[in-house]
């Protein structure tokens, strides 16, 4: 991929179907809490709006170029338990199972190649960690306005 997009003028990167996707991730997350019973305990009604002001952002013609350097505004300072995954969006999955009010975590199991999307949202869901979710939820809201600002500025110092 790096010598197909060594000499290229613009960048492939296709925020409109990545922000489709996002939506797409953030429906698994909504009926992942449904299914665990944590509809009143994590607030998604935020997301789905910054994700749509994201997009118009993030598609802008003068943003084309900046779409590496934006990617890396998702990363964070690490997931709960996994502080080495850093992206915000995906990282590989892990395996917990709940059960009678315990979690038993099998230890170093991952889901090899399987990846998880919101993995700090989601993994605090499978968990029943409602605050760990709603505080991933947060960062997930924060690095994502830093972007849209970023993109903001690109649009006005063009």
């Amino acid at each position: 991929m790096a010598i197909r997009i060594a000499d290229t003028p613009q960048l492939p990167l296709n925020y409109t179907e990545y922000s489709q996707q996002l939506n797409s991730f953030l429906q698994q997350t909504i009926d992942l809490l449904a299914q665990n019973g944590g509809q009143n305990q994590v607030d998604l009604s935020e997301v789905k709006n910054t994700l749509a002001v994201f997009a118009s952002a993030a598609n802008s013609p003068n943003a084309a170029n900046n779409k590496f350097l934006a990617e890396r505004l998702f990363l964070g300072s690490g997931l709960p338990r996994r502080p080495w995954y850093r992206h915000v969006i995906q990282a590989p999955g892990m395996q917990s199972k709940y059960h009678r009010n315990l979690i038993f975590l099998l230890q170093g199991l991952y889901t090899g190649y399987g990846a998880d999307s919101f993995p700090g949202v989601k993994q605090a869901i499978r968990d029943r960690n409602w605050p760990v979710a709603q505080q991933q939820v947060k960062l997930f809201l924060l690095l994502l306005c830093l972007c849209y600002y970023y993109y903001q500025f690109l649009l006005k110092h063009r």
